[in-house]
């Protein structure tokens, strides 16, 4: 009787090179993975933006002052400087329009929010928010004085 000899962990080669196949595809899903959730950040700030608008919009004051909380602290997590001029056709126009910002943008919202709720120091502190980074909003003052009147 002949004796055929086994190795006990041998794997066929086909096997081997599946494995490889496998790794391989893990690491591009990996990739791909961590290429998505590294634009996540701007979109998330978006939608908490838009969410934002929405809960304004509905009346629902509460919901909005914690939807901006949201929006703020992922659009300031880099976007602080994004200011834009408003196009305008003469120097004069130009040098009385404030910049656009969308930070400051946000605390104008959620200050108009807070003081729906009462909360007038709340909405003084983002109109002084507001002012300090476009000191030419001239509402801005105007609802700040007004809340400092509800007090």
């Amino acid at each position: 009787m002949q004796k055929i000899s086994r190795k006990k962990h041998a794997v066929p080669r086909n096997s081997v090179q599946n494995i490889k196949a496998m790794k391989n595809i893990s690491l591009v899903f990996l990739f791909l993975t961590a290429l998505t959730l590294s634009g996540c950040q701007a979109f998330n700030a978006q939608d908490a933006y838009n969410n934002a608008l929405k809960k304004t919009q509905s009346g629902d004051n509460k919901e909005a002052v914690e939807a901006y909380n949201q929006a703020i602290k992922l659009h300031g997590d880099g976007n602080k400087q994004q200011t834009v001029n408003s196009p305008a056709t003469t120097p004069a126009e130009k040098s009385s329009e404030p910049a656009y910002n969308k930070e400051a943008e946000l605390y104008y919202n959620r200050a108009i929010a807070k003081s729906n709720l009462g909360d007038d120091v709340g909405a003084i502190i983002d109109y002084d928010k507001v002012i300090e980074m476009n000191p030419k909003d001239v509402e801005a003052y105007n609802n700040r004085a007004i809340a400092k009147s509800n007090i």
